[in-house]
């Protein structure tokens, strides 16, 4: 059975135009190696072991500098493109909704539309809600009078997002990487 054969089978015969190289030549290679192949071997192995190997070969084709340039040019368009407008429209029900407008517009920008749904999404319970203002009574106390709302506002918002983000990003990297781009220019 060729690898389309067995995607097929498993439901996952829907391929992109990219795709489409990538099966001609696993074809081919499955072709070869069936023709090399005992009798004696367990298909479901096999199987596995093709699916290793093909999800070992997406991962070392994947490159961190083109998915940065991804990201980058995704959130160009988004910014060059303007803001959700304000008003509402008899015509387009989503006009107000930034929800609405992020699953109408998911299609146009699928990385900015995942970060969307994160963090404009209602949250399930309160239990948020409350660290934020038990974060807020640590922060803004008498002995800190001189700390303003916005700036107690702005303390908790970089406070939340940190810790949501401290083991995603390599700082020293992201440091560095700056520092080169500010000589640079």
């Amino acid at each position: 059975m060729s690898e389309i054969e067995k995607r097929d089978a498993l439901g996952g015969g829907v391929a992109s135009a990219g795709d489409d190289v990538e099966m001609e030549e696993e074809k081919q290679a499955n072709d070869d190696d069936e023709d090399n192949s005992s009798d004696d071997e367990d298909p479901l192995e096999v199987f596995e072991q093709q699916v290793a190997a093909v999800e070992v070969g997406k991962q070392a084709s994947a490159s961190d500098d083109s998915i940065e340039k991804t990201c980058k040019d995704e959130l160009k368009r988004y910014i060059e493109a303007g803001s959700l407008p304000i008003r509402k429209s008899k015509h387009d029900k989503t006009y107000n909704d930034p929800l609405g407008w992020w699953k109408k517009n998911q299609s146009l920008y699928p990385i900015l539309a995942s970060l969307a749904k994160i963090y404009l999404s209602v949250q399930a319970t309160s239990a948020p809600s409350e660290r934020i203002f038990s974060a807020a009574s640590r922060l803004i106390s008498n002995k800190r009078t001189t700390l303003n709302p916005e700036m107690a506002g702005k303390t908790l918002f970089v406070a939340k997002n940190w810790k949501n983000w401290q083991d995603r990003i390599d700082y020293k990297e992201a440091v560095e990487k700056a520092d080169n781009e500010d000589n640079e220019e």
